[in-house]
């Protein structure tokens, strides 16, 4: 059976280049809508970002081969020739979904919040602990929080100790007032905790489009 792919991309661009970058990305994610094996395509930028040169981007693809066709896609050709000069720094990283993991396409509300978020635990840590907390976490998430529009968690390729999150919400105030002070936030959130390092980006979402997926 083929495996779900998740892509979490953390752009910088140099100064003053962003709208620039985000005009070179915007073929790419209409194009990319137009492929059922693209199932997501986020892109974001930090809120607290007052360089205005970070870019923040989720891809979920149906499996490997509709990731590695996107690679290859004219649009992508031309978007690594057209800002080779714009891009100061890249990383990418592959994960592989928890169960439960959702994302429902926003209705009339767009998300009010988004978070992108790394999660790198100690070598010690019992990670089946982790992932078996955590998925329970994303059933209750999906059963029981309308509003709460996406809950994506999944494990990086090639490093079990770090887990990478896409998160939307209706709004802050749900998100922090509500969502993580439920039992099970507080009780994922604290599985083996120590020498645990988050590294949260709370995002705006600049363009793109999410289908439903369960």
């Amino acid at each position: 059976m083929a495996r779900t792919l998740a892509v979490h991309v953390h752009l910088t661009c140099e100064p003053g280049k962003r709208e620039k970058l985000f005009k070179h990305y915007r073929p790419i994610v209409a194009a990319s809508q137009a492929k059922p094996g693209v199932i997501a395509y986020f892109v974001g930028t930090p809120v607290n970002d007052e360089s205005e040169t970070e870019i923040v981007v989720f891809e979920l693809y149906a499996d490997r081969d509709a990731f590695n066709a996107h690679l290859v896609s004219p649009e992508m050709k031309e978007f690594r020739t057209q800002t080779a000069d714009l891009i100061k720094q890249s990383t990418v990283r592959l994960a592989t979904p928890l169960a439960h993991s959702f994302l429902r396409p926003p209705a009339a509300v767009e998300p009010g919040l988004s978070i992108l978020a790394n999660m790198e635990y100690a070598e010690t840590a019992d990670m089946e602990e982790v992932l078996a907390k955590a998925s329970r976490l994303i059933a209750h998430t999906q059963s029981n929080e309308p509003a709460t529009q996406s809950y994506f968690w999944a494990v990086e390729e090639g490093n079990p100790q770090s887990i990478w999150v896409f998160e939307q919400f209706e709004s802050p105030e749900f998100c922090f007032g509500t969502h993580m002070k439920t039992e099970l936030f507080i009780e994922a959130t604290s599985a083996q905790a120590e020498g645990l390092v988050a590294r949260p980006t709370f995002a705006k979402r600049e363009f793109g489009f999410v289908r439903a997926w369960v």
